[in-house]
């Protein structure tokens, strides 16, 4: 086991989540997966780093894949790593990052739902988006088929059109990058409670979000995160 994970996290050392996301979710899920079954002295801490570039390398795939189908099998792969992630995070102690996590995560899976017809349209009336696509298509065909000398080089390049690309999807697309903060959840939760719940292969988590941490050693006024942790809330209890 430890020297699959050693293998995994050599693996993400190579492979950017920008520039190989695919790589780089293929090492990732598998990592964090081991990670929860082994649930060793700083493994919490290690399923952070593993999850943190899955995260990005799943929303830039999604951004890969043009057609519906695809991109439904995109956010299908992902489905797990919000939740496992918040749960990471919330383990050392990470409260407000973990509702940060599970947020973009569930605001990715609404944009989707009610944007999914406008993706396309979206792309084919973008002239611009399309030039980018296209330099990356054709960067990463140069660097396919580059020597390992200009290897670096070519790398480089791809990483720069990929770059160019995804700066135009966020004027494109702003409802899939621009996640919401902790505050701007927390004003939410000025009426009542925000309470998210989730499952792992290790257990469940309920992250409640209160208006004011008064009382608690918190500034008066400031929002406040309980972590209920739910040792029986687990993926295979969920299924069964």
């Amino acid at each position: 086991l430890g020297l699959a994970l050693r293998t995994r996290f050599e693996a993400l050392g190579v492979f950017s989540p920008q520039v190989f996301p695919d790589y780089t979710l293929r090492a990732a899920l598998p990592l964090g997966r081991l990670l929860f079954r082994r649930r060793g002295q700083g493994d919490m801490a290690r399923a952070v780093e593993a999850y943190r570039p899955a995260q990005e390398a799943a929303r830039d795939l999604y951004f890969r894949a043009l057609r519906p189908s695809r991109r439904q099998r995109e956010l299908g792969r992902a489905q797990q790593i919000p939740a496992h992630y918040a749960y990471a995070l919330a383990s050392q102690g990470r409260l407000e990052e973990a509702v940060e996590a599970l947020e973009a995560g569930r605001a990715r899976q609404l944009a989707e739902a009610l944007l999914s017809a406008q993706v396309q349209q979206r792309f084919r009336e973008d002239r611009d988006l399309q030039s980018a696509w296209g330099r990356v298509e054709a960067a990463r065909i140069a660097y396919n088929q580059a020597e390992e000398a200009k290897r670096h080089l070519a790398e480089r390049r791809l990483a720069q059109a990929l770059q160019d690309y995804y700066g135009r999807l966020r004027g494109v697309f702003p409802e899939f990058f621009e996640a919401p903060t902790f505050d701007q959840i927390a004003a939410a939760a000025q009426e009542a409670p925000l309470v998210y719940l989730l499952a792992t292969p290790t257990g469940g988590l309920a992250l409640v979000v209160e208006p004011d941490g008064r009382g608690r050693g918190d500034p008066p006024g400031r929002p406040y995160v309980t972590p209920v942790w739910l040792e029986g809330l687990t993926e295979e209890a969920l299924r069964e």
